[in-house]
């Protein structure tokens, strides 16, 4: 029997519609995270809650390098970036805050013994110019940042591209 008479070319062509399986899709959600929620944390961090702070290589590891690995392996990587997708940062970084609020309601502290995780998410002395902060870095800061990985990977491509055909 062929595949005109039992409809299977139909199958094939709806299985064809969509290549990613899931294991894909989560690997490219996790890496639009990483790459737009590292440099939110880079950007937050050196320009508001750096303060007192010693500047070591433990310090730059945790809040600089990994940016820079960050846009050197979109840059050299084939993984795409749509602008939507800076959502996804943003639904990570709004899981984060209410675990922050149910941490710190639950009694958790840092490593000092002190009952926030960051002195910017201090929730017994909160000010109303740290969730200004919070809403301008989150709705207008990650998506700036986000269209700055939309920019690596269409310069990549069109990099790719003309050298593709310079072959």
């Amino acid at each position: 029997m062929g595949a005109e008479g039992n409809g299977s070319t139909s199958d094939e062509n709806s299985n064809e519609q969509d290549a990613l399986n899931w294991k894909h899709k989560l690997l490219w959600v996790l890496h639009i995270v990483a790459a737009s929620g590292g440099l939110f944390v880079t950007a937050g961090y050196w320009t508001i809650l750096v303060g007192d702070d010693v500047i070591d290589a433990n310090n730059i590891t945790k809040h600089a390098l990994n940016s820079v690995f960050m846009v050197i392996d979109t840059a050299i990587s084939s993984m795409p970036v749509h602008l939507v997708h800076w959502l996804y940062a943003l639904l990570y970084f709004a899981v984060y805050l209410i675990f922050t609020v149910i941490y710190w309601q639950a009694g958790g502290t840092n490593i000092r013994g002190e009952p926030f995780i960051y002195g910017a998410l201090n929730y017994n002395d909160f000010q109303p110019t740290i969730g200004g902060l919070l809403v301008v870095f989150l709705l207008i800061v990650l998506p700036f940042l986000h269209l700055f990985f939309f920019g690596i990977t269409k310069l990549r491509d069109h990099v790719h591209k003309k050298n593709k055909a310079a072959y």
